[in-house]
């Protein structure tokens, strides 16, 4: 048996990630926002052969979101899966949570749960919690800085 990587996409932008974190338990799931604001997930397949690993992964998403459209399936072997994603190479990719995305950014830990719910912010969902790939703050646009108040005259007496 082989492990392999799946990522599907739905055609919705509806809040359903912990719908899918439950229906994947036990397949490792991390859910998320594909650049277009579709809901997307990432999972772990066991299978004999790529054409298992397909099928499978794509049953489990049908099932998981019942009458909403896949959009698309693509599934890796997971070490193939793992290099194109800097995983065990030298070049590691990097993600924060929520709180320090926040704190690097200038802004709210609100602000940036908005931006990830509405797409302008990559990141994925692992459980219940948010992970933002380090590269993705360095291309987001920080808070904006607070304009300095006109200091008060001095009175003339």
């Amino acid at each position: 048996m082989l492990e392999y990587n799946a990522h599907v996409e739905w055609s919705t932008r509806k809040d359903i990630d912990d719908d899918i974190v439950t229906a994947l338990e036990g397949y490792s799931p991390a859910v998320s926002r594909s650049p277009r604001g579709w809901v997307e997930s990432w999972f772990s397949v066991p299978a004999t052969d790529l054409r298992q690993a397909f099928t499978t992964s794509l049953a489990l998403a049908q099932r998981a979101v019942p009458g909403v459209d896949v959009l698309s399936v693509e599934v890796l072997p997971t070490d193939e899966f793992d290099a194109r994603n800097g995983v065990g190479g030298p070049v590691a990719s990097q993600t924060v949570g929520v709180p320090e995305a926040a704190a690097q950014l200038g802004v709210t830990v609100q602000a940036i749960r908005a931006r990830l719910a509405n797409g302008t912010l990559q990141g994925r969902r692992e459980g219940r919690d948010w992970r933002i790939p380090v590269s993705a703050l360095e291309a987001a646009p920080a808070g904006r800085k607070p304009r300095p108040r006109p200091r008060p005259m001095p009175s003339s007496k």
